[in-house]
Parts: structure tokens; C-alpha cells; sequence
């Protein structure tokens, strides 16, 4: 279901995180919290979805906005970017933004 609204073109972020196995549960809850607290609060923020795989090395996180723009916007914000900022000395993110071309 789509939730954006008309005349929006929406967008995805994937963004697959490397960690140690030892740090994947606190990655992984750490997320979760951002995403409660702050990411969906963000203007043009529709969902968000965290994953763990099972080998333990990789936390993901599939998010849709509104827009290219809402996207952006959410990511200047000195929280949100501060919050995932605390990440980055255990953690090696790699993430896209995609267009939906398919969906069944």
C-alpha cells in the first residue's frame, strides 16, 4: 500500500550495515530506538523496517519517503544525523536510495 501522497514520487533507502557479531544486537536496537524517537517524525517519513541477519554480521534498514526532497530534509537534521553518527566507530553502513519499478 502506498502511502504517499499524490503528485509525490516515492523513495526508498536501503542501507545494509556491516558490524561485528558482538555489536549487532546493540546496532540493531540502537536503530530501532532512532526510528521510533526520531525518524518518524520527520515531515514525509511513510515507514521503516529493521533487519538482522542470521550470521550476525549485517543489520539493514529499509525505509520509504514521501520524496527525494523529504528524504534530504530529514537527513539535515543535526538529531537524526547525530544519532546515527554514534554508530560509525563499530558500524560501516552502505546505503542507496531506489525508485520502486516493480511491485506485486
Amino acid at each position: 500500500m502506498n502511502k504517499a501522497r499524490p503528485g509525490k514520487t516515492p523513495v526508498t533507502i536501503i542501507n545494509v550495515i556491516s558490524v561485528k557479531e558482538t555489536d549487532q544486537e546493540r546496532i540493531r536496537n540502537a536503530l530501532v530506538t532512532v526510528c521510533q524517537r526520531v525518524v518518524k517524525k520527520q515531515p514525509g517519513f511513510i515507514s521503516a523496517q529493521v533487519y538482522a541477519s542470521l550470521n550476525g554480521r549485517r543489520v539493514a534498514i529499509h525505509g520509504e519517503w514521501e520524496s527525494r526532497d523529504a528524504f534530504d530534509a530529514a537527513f539535515r537534521n543535526p538529531e537524526l544525523l547525530n544519532t546515527f553518527r554514534q554508530f560509525l566507530d563499530v558500524a560501516q553502513p552502505e546505503w542507496h536510495l531506489y525508485e520502486r519499478v516493480y511491485e506485486t
